[in-house]
């Protein structure tokens, strides 16, 4: 399975953005092969693409999500609904 493949299949299925260390989790959970750089190499790509799309949240976590983020939105995370 392709990373890039992979980490729009773990953001379709969660259908929320995702931090980089989930998203990363998500992959290695689902056994995809490649390390850290690989993930990052990735990353880099698919958000210069406009394939995929960050923004900063608590914390300093960066987020990724496969639609644009609204100006100045908070962004959502399960522990944060409800």
């Amino acid at each position: 399975l392709d990373i890039k493949t992979a980490i729009k299949d773990s953001l379709k299925q969660k259908k929320r953005p995702m931090y980089g260390k989930e998203l990363l989790a998500a992959l290695r959970t689902a056994n995809v092969e490649g390390g850290y750089s690989t993930f990052k190499t990735a990353l880099r790509e698919m958000l210069e693409g406009g394939v995929l799309f960050s923004q900063k949240g608590k914390k300093n976590k960066t987020f990724y999500s496969l639609t644009p983020y609204e100006q100045g939105g908070v962004i959502q995370t399960e522990s944060s609904v409800g």
